[in-house]
């Protein structure tokens, strides 16, 4: 696949097991929520290996431009790129981009 879009449709890539390094990233993002945060977007949320599991109080949103991957995400999601998001300004507590820019 010569395109990164080709790339992203690949099923294999997504809904496998978390690996220890997911786990720990996982916690760690639990540990920073700031306790005022109410909305969260998730860009970048491929499969939704974080964004399924934020607190369920929290209204959470999952972008990516991936379809397969979302295709897994449990929360409100949205197809979209990083650099094109469909939501206006202050729309959301939160927006975090976890290994998205690596």
């Amino acid at each position: 696949m010569s395109d990164k879009k080709s790339y992203y449709k690949q099923t294999k890539l997504w809904n496998q097991s978390l690996d220890p390094y997911q786990v720990q990233v996982l916690s760690d993002i639990l540990a920073l929520l700031p306790d005022d945060a109410k909305s969260i977007l998730d860009v970048g949320c491929g499969d939704g290996v974080i964004t399924n599991n934020l607190p369920a109080h929290l209204d959470v949103v999952g972008a990516d431009i991936s379809e397969e991957a979302l295709q897994y995400v449990k929360r409100k999601k949205v197809v979209a790129s990083i650099d094109k998001l469909p939501f206006h300004d202050a729309s959301f507590d939160l927006v975090m981009a976890n290994d998205v820019l690596e």
